[in-house]
């Protein structure tokens, strides 16, 4: 609940107004809306579980910001077997950007990655 007071203080703080702050689980609380240019899930250790419904909500070329935990030797592997389940979905993507974000333990860290809806 902090975070998403956090948000919306940001938001007023910055004037933006093209921002739809909302609380509550994604999977339901996206049904209804249009579709988004990008989409943010920065949950590093279950985000991945909702990444088809965060791209059946994104725009095609829009983008979704995911944050995941992997560990350093196997990250680009990971990424790979990320795009190919979601391409087997239907729903077609590239990663356009990975970057390590911080440490997680001495083997992983939380990395970035930013998914474009083809």
């Amino acid at each position: 609940h902090d975070a998403y007071l956090f948000m919306k203080r940001n938001i007023a703080l910055n004037r933006v107004s093209n921002i739809i702050p909302m609380e509550g689980d994604a999977s339901e609380a996206v049904k209804d809306l249009p579709q988004a240019d990008r989409v943010i899930m920065n949950l590093p250790q279950i985000a991945y579980r909702f990444l088809d419904v965060a791209l059946s909500k994104t725009k095609k070329g829009g983008i979704v910001h995911m944050h995941k935990i992997m560990g350093r030797e196997e990250s680009d592997c990971v990424v790979a077997l990320i795009i190919d389940d979601m391409n087997s979905r239907g729903l077609a993507c590239e990663v356009v950007d990975k970057r390590e974000l911080k440490t997680y333990s001495p083997s992983a860290s939380v990395y970035v990655l930013d998914i474009r809806r083809l």
